[in-house]
């Protein structure tokens, strides 16, 4: 099954991700759950340095949650093939 890239996008390109700040540590760390139409998925962050004029959050890595969203829906489905309208 092929994902298209726009999926979390809406028509006029602006991302419509809800975004859940889980944990933050000022100047340390920092732990985002992001939902989108497919799925859900956790961000971690940790403060850089790198450009001393402007520290930011540098993301460090994505993990995807199972059965959540529209993945969750399609596996729903392939486990029970139940019409959707009787």
């Amino acid at each position: 099954m092929a994902l298209a890239e726009n999926i979390g996008y809406d028509a006029a390109g602006r991302k419509t991700f809800d975004v859940v700040v889980e944990k933050e540590e000022p100047g340390k760390e920092k732990i985002e759950l992001q939902r989108c139409d497919l799925f859900d998925y956790r961000v971690y962050y940790e403060w850089s340095t790198a450009n001393p004029k402007k520290p930011d959050w540098s993301e460090r890595h994505r993990e995807i949650i199972p059965n959540t969203g529209l993945v969750r829906e399609w596996r729903r489905f392939v486990e029970n093939p139940t019409p959707f309208f009787d």
